[in-house]
């Protein structure tokens, strides 16, 4: 798996070969590990709803820059289900 990032968020993207995931926070999860893998350990888990972003429980935020992801579309789809379909965006705060 890899991540895209762009100006209005990232997307994490499925490979061949990568196995299928089961849940939502393990999205999460990998983004967080392969941004932390890029920026140095700066990203950490977040739930935006308990800050007020959003309502969506699924995010991750940098403890320097505050940037935060989160799965806006999570009352469309399951982002487990996007990933497995090929890939999942995340946006960014403002």
């Amino acid at each position: 798996m890899k991540i895209n990032e762009t100006a209005n968020g990232i997307e994490l993207i499925r490979e061949n070969g990568d196995k299928s995931l089961s849940h939502e926070s393990n999205v999460t999860y990998h983004i967080r590990r392969l941004l932390n893998e890029k920026n140095n350990n700066q990203w950490v888990r977040c739930w935006p709803h308990k800050i007020g972003l959003t309502a969506c429980e699924q995010g991750v935020r940098n403890k320097k820059t505050e940037v935060i992801y989160w799965h806006d579309r999570y009352a469309l789809e399951a982002a487990h289900k996007a990933f497995n379909s090929g890939s999942v965006f995340y946006s960014k705060n403002s």
